[in-house]
């Protein structure tokens, strides 16, 4: 499933979540850049672009070359937007959790 949002330029980016492989696949072939905050941040937005304008970034990352013509292809402004997008889905994830019918945790602990 995709969602389509906007960037600040006005350009029409399709979004989706990445699964668990891709991130597996990112965080092996990033090696020791994976745990740098900032770098793991953007290459995830940035792989959760399918297209902008219509336009998709490289199909899969299989290589260190793949992951840089990745951000060779997706741009600040179109990641902004990604970024974005993933953590409203985030925000909206917390709420409904916090609006659920599960019990919620207790600040006491009872039972033996």
């Amino acid at each position: 499933m995709s969602d389509t949002i906007k960037d600040a330029k006005g350009r029409t980016i399709e979004v989706r979540e990445l699964t668990g492989r891709e991130m597996s696949r990112m965080a092996r072939l990033a090696g020791n850049a994976w745990g740098a905050n900032e770098w793991t941040s953007q290459t995830v937005a940035r792989a959760s672009v399918v297209s902008i304008n219509d336009i998709p970034p490289p199909p899969r990352l299989m290589t260190i070359d793949d992951l840089d013509a990745l951000w060779d292809a997706v741009d600040n402004t179109a990641m902004i937007a990604a970024a974005q997008w993933i953590m409203a889905r985030q925000e909206s994830a917390m709420a409904d959790a916090k609006n659920s019918s599960a019990p919620q945790a207790s600040e006491s602990v009872t039972g033996s």
